[in-house]
């Protein structure tokens, strides 16, 4: 699914080209080497939006025409990301870090589960990648099945993650 087209289309009219606009303006800040790979937006008003790049996320969240807030949050602060759905179309992203939690809200499910699947996939691969993960012989890396977390833990042994209670 390309998300940044979804996401432009749901803009509605008189929005979609503000949305481009936004996306061409987060795009033009990006460090060296940095992709656009998925984003997300809040429906019905493009207000709160997710960037997915290949080294971070940014969240922008518009208060105002003149206000607004952009938090950056590079992939190794990330703990956990999930997705909260109530029953209606629109669900939540929640991205923990190592010492916040964001919420962003009102994003259609299916962008959503695409945006998921992006950033797991960039986490495995870092931790596949990171070679400054020191384990001893008898440890393994787990991905948690309930928040989706990275772990380290011994071979054998039963461990419950503290944010979502689940066992490893």
């Amino acid at each position: 699914m390309d998300t940044i087209e979804a996401t432009i289309k749901n803009a509605g009219w008189g929005k979609r080209k503000a949305m481009q606009m936004q996306i061409d303006l987060i795009a033009s800040s990006f460090l060296n080497e940095e992709k656009l790979l998925a984003v997300g937006a809040s429906i019905p008003n493009p207000t709160e939006q997710v960037y997915i790049t290949n080294q971070r996320i940014i969240v922008h969240k518009i208060i105002s025409s003149w206000k607004g807030t952009k938090t950056e949050i590079f992939l190794s602060d990330i703990k956990s990301v999930k997705i909260v759905t109530k029953l209606s179309q629109y669900s939540k992203l929640e991205i923990v870090t190592t010492n916040d939690c964001i919420l962003i809200e009102r994003i259609p499910l299916d962008i959503l589960q695409e945006i998921k699947r992006i950033i797991d996939e960039l986490l495995n691969q870092r931790v596949q990648d990171d070679s400054s993960l020191e384990q001893a012989p008898d440890q393994i890396t787990v991905v948690c099945p309930g928040c989706g977390a990275v772990n380290i833990k011994q071979v054998g042994k039963v461990n419950f993650r503290e944010y979502c209670d689940t066992s490893l």
